[in-house]
This record gives C-alpha cells, sequence and structure tokens, in this order.
C-alpha cells in the first residue's frame, strides 16, 4: 500500500464498469503483501465494507483509536475472497482482519505475519531518531494482531511441505518482539491439503494467470477462485 493505491483501485473499477462489465465476485490477493501506508488501506477496506470498524489501536490495554467505515462503498456488493499467508504483514493484516470480522470476506491461505504494532519516531539532536512501540493494533472484534496474525477461515496445506523445509520466519520469531496479547480466540476454521506450487513461495506474474485459475499452478489461486464462484 502506497500513496496512490486506493485511487488507483477506484480507477480500475470505473475502467471495468465503463467497459459494461459486472463484477459478481472478487479474489483479493495479499499474499507477500508486506504492509505500507495505513491511510491507503484503510481506504482500499472502506470500499469493501457498508459499516462496522476497520481497526483500533490500544495503548495498555486502552483503546486510544477507532476507525470506521462510511457508508456507500464501490465493492459492498460483490462476493469477495482474501488470499493470505506468511508474509502478509502489517496493514494487509489490518485490511484481511477487517474484512473476515465483518464476514464480508472469507480468507484462504496461511497464518500472517502478525505485525501488529504502532512505531513512533522521535527525532533527536543531529539528525537521529528513536522509534518506540506505542500502541497495538487490533482487529473490529478486538483480536489483537502483534506475534498472532490472522488465522484464516480456510487453512490451505501444501503437500509438499516436509520438516526439512526452510522454516517460517513471523513476528513471533524475530529477536525481541513485542509479546501477543490476550488469550486465543475461538475460530473455526477448515482445512484444506493442496499440491504445493511449482516454486513455494513464488507468486506468478498477473500475466501468467490463467483466465480459469483452477487450470492454474497456484492452488491457493485456485481454491480461492472456486469459492468466489461458488464451484464445488
Amino acid at each position: 500500500f502506497q500513496r496512490g493505491t486506493h485511487d488507483e483501485l477506484l480507477r480500475l473499477l470505473r475502467d471495468l464498469r465503463d467497459g459494461s462489465s459486472t463484477l459478481r465476485g472478487l479474489v483479493l490477493d495479499l499474499r507477500n503483501n508486506p504492509g505500507g501506508l495505513v491511510e491507503e488501506a484503510v481506504g482500499v477496506t472502506d470500499e469493501f465494507l457498508p459499516a462496522g470498524g476497520i481497526y483500533t489501536t490500544r495503548h495498555r490495554g486502552q483503546v486510544v483509536d477507532e476507525v470506521w467505515a462510511r457508508p456507500g462503498g464501490a465493492l459492498i456488493a460483490p462476493r469477495v475472497v482474501v488470499l493470505v499467508n506468511e508474509y502478509t504483514a502489517s496493514a494487509a493484516e489490518l485490511l484481511a482482519g477487517a474484512l473476515q470480522d465483518a464476514r464480508r470476506g472469507t480468507v484462504v491461505g496461511s497464518r500472517t505475519f502478525g505485525k501488529g504494532s504502532v512505531q513512533t519516531v522521535l527525532d533527536l539532536p543531529g539528525g537521529a531518531g528513536v522509534k518506540l512501540t506505542t500502541m497495538r493494533y487490533y482487529t473490529p472484534r478486538g483480536t489483537s494482531i502483534q506475534a498472532r496474525g490472522i488465522e484464516p477461515d480456510v487453512v490451505v496445506e501444501m503437500s509438499g511441505d516436509t520438516d526439512e523445509a526452510a522454516p517460517t520466519v513471523r513476528e513471533q520469531d524475530l529477536r525481541g518482539h513485542l509479546p501477543a496479547e490476550g488469550g486465543d480466540e475461538a475460530r473455526s476454521t477448515r482445512v484444506v491439503r493442496a499440491a504445493s506450487p511449482p516454486k513455494a513461495g513464488v507468486l506468478p506474474p498477473v500475466a501468467e494467470i490463467p483466465s480459469d485459475p483452477t487450470q492454474g499452478d497456484d492452488p491457493v489461486l485456485a481454491l480461492g477462485y472456486r469459492l468466489v464462484r461458488g464451484l464445488p
């Protein structure tokens, strides 16, 4: 999410509708998305929600700020599936968590990175600075993201995953990370076993995605496409 991401989304939607296309469903791929500008992620999230919260920030357990969706979003009608993985982090986790909590989209993939803290930079003399962790991000229903991440509604396990594979590193594995807060939230999940893609962790370029993703080499995208189309 960088400057102009929200506006780019709106331009693409206008182009689609000018072409007389009817948008019935959408697969939102947030895999390998490290986050970026929170205000841009909020703008994108707002287009999917007719109402309700997007996220809250808390300091020492007290709510500091609440961000809410405004009425009239451009994407409140189409069915939505959100794809995530262990590299989905920060602002991207806020988007996935908001749609999941609002039951606005089905989240598919693997548990996200778990970057749910707010840093404030304090300027020091000589051009130096110190970065302080001052708050935590929470989903609208009060689930802490820090060192926990977003648990998908449908967890996809790759059949090629082995104990010899390179370990997955999330926020909780980093030295000196801010620890998780709160107890485990009970969430009903499905687990789907899928064949590993040709190169684990590498996503195909958009230009190489077939018009029918169920015929491609990306099992997570294929599953998301089936769900958004209502296919078995």
